[in-house]
Order: structure tokens, then sequence, then C-alpha cells
């Protein structure tokens, strides 16, 4: 079990590895880390940069990632394993990157309701859909987590907001729009 938990780590801090590295290989060639991705974490990398979603670290962008990540996982190898990796994962995050308590529990809550989509869905584009259905519904309730929805920081707390960018066409939620399309009082 001991060597288990060892491979685990190992695993979580290439994936780790990878993420960090994300930002160079999504601007060059990003389909290079798509062989070396049996759990799904590069795959919902790439989608969360080209989702169109502000926030890539503690914002929408962040949460439908770790979502959209953990449901793969979870779809792929089943939420034991899933739950092992993604706990793996999130310890060498936090070795690595010394994330603030409230960032940490931000990705284990939105790792949570992904793995539950991961353990219903059938296919990659059954879990795209999904999650995107509970980003949409968490960007009504400004990503407060209320009703189980996906959560994310105060706007103030974002990096890699991308805020000169329209939101992608596929997030309205019914929320009251301002002039740049985004809810008036801004999510968080």
């Amino acid at each position: 079990m001991r060597r288990f938990l060892i491979a685990l780590s190992v695993a979580g801090f290439i994936g780790a590895s990878l993420a960090a590295a994300g930002g160079l290989a999504l601007r060059f060639a990003p389909e290079l880390l798509l062989p070396v991705d049996p759990t799904g974490g590069v795959e919902a990398l790439l989608e969360a940069a080209r989702s169109g979603l502000p926030g890539t670290t503690n914002g929408p962008a962040d949460a439908y990632r770790h979502v959209l990540g953990s449901a793969e996982v979870a779809r792929r190898l089943g939420p034991r394993l899933a739950a092992l990796i993604l706990e793996a994962t999130e310890r060498v995050e936090n070795l690595l990157y010394h994330q603030w308590p409230v960032s940490e529990a931000m990705d284990r809550t939105n790792n949570a309701i992904g793995m539950a989509i991961g353990t219903r869905v059938r296919s990659a584009e059954e879990a795209r859909a999904s999650v995107r259905a509970a980003i949409n519904a968490a960007w009504v309730q400004g990503g407060s987590g209320a009703g189980g929805t996906p959560v994310w920081l105060a706007r103030a707390h974002w990096r890699g907001a991308l805020d000169d960018r329209p939101l992608p066409a596929w997030l309205r939620g019914g929320a009251e729009a301002g002039e740049s399309g985004r809810p008036s009082s801004g999510p968080g």
C-alpha cells in the first residue's frame, strides 16, 4: 500500500509539473501533452484555456478546470482511484505553490463536484456538457457554491482574468448583464 501511495504522489507531482508547464505548452504545442494524459487533466487544462472564461487562477476558469478535470479522472478511472490521484495532486500543488487555504478549499470543493459528475456520465462530451451546466448555474450564484454549484473566489483574487475578452456564448445563465456582457455586480 505504501508503494502505491508513493506512486500516486509521484503521479501527482508529474501532473502538477505538467500543469505548471501547461502555460508554455498551451502557448506553443498543447497537443504534445495529450499522449501522456491518461487521466484527462491536460485535456481539462486545454479546455479551460479555450473556454473563454475569466479567472484562470481562483476564478471561473479555474473552477471549470478543476470540475472538468476531476470529472474526467473519475469517469476514466473510477471514483476511488480518482480520489487518491486528486488528493495527491492537491498535496503536491500545495508543496510547490503554497496555495492559500481558501484556494485549496475551493479546489477540493470543485474536485468533489467534478467527481460526482464523472461517476454518472459516460463520455467526455457528456462530462463537458454537465460541467458547463454546473458552471452556468454557479455563474448565476456568483460562484458562491450555493445549491452545490462550483465555487470560486471574489473577483479581486482572480489572476489571468482575461477581462478584455467577451464571455463565451455558452455562458449565459440568465444573469443580468452590464455593458460588457458580464453580470453588473460581478461574481464572488
